[in-house]
């Protein structure tokens, strides 16, 4: 999924604004407690929150497609795996290549996340 300049340059720029905010608003550093964050976010302009709110739903969603992604591609490994061990069963992988795709970080973080 691509994302238009424009959009992604109204995301940033958003973001940066409310860093600088955070960063002047706050003595240097982010907003931590619940009060400070309530009047970090009021100091902020709509437009500014909106752009926030745009971007983290953004980023979401590309995480969202990324997390699926990995999801597919692992499900078409294990197939292939399977019709490779059915047509050859003299040279048999799956069981050797299972416990190792198994562990690959993709596919653990992909299972914590359902």
């Amino acid at each position: 999924v691509t994302v238009p300049a424009a959009t992604a340059t109204t995301a940033t720029t958003a973001v940066t604004a409310a860093n600088a905010a955070a960063v002047n608003g706050s003595g240097g550093s982010a907003p931590t407690s619940s009060a400070a964050i309530k009047s970090w976010h009021k100091q902020l302009s709509s437009h500014e929150r909106s752009s926030i709110i745009r971007a983290v739903t953004l980023l979401y969603r590309e995480l969202q497609h990324l997390r699926n992604f990995g999801i597919l591609n692992y499900t078409g490994f294990v197939k292939i795996l399977k019709k490779h061990d059915k047509s050859l069963p003299t040279k048999r992988i799956g069981s050797i290549a299972q416990p190792l795709l198994d562990a690959m970080p993709f596919v653990t973080s992909a299972g914590d996340a359902e």
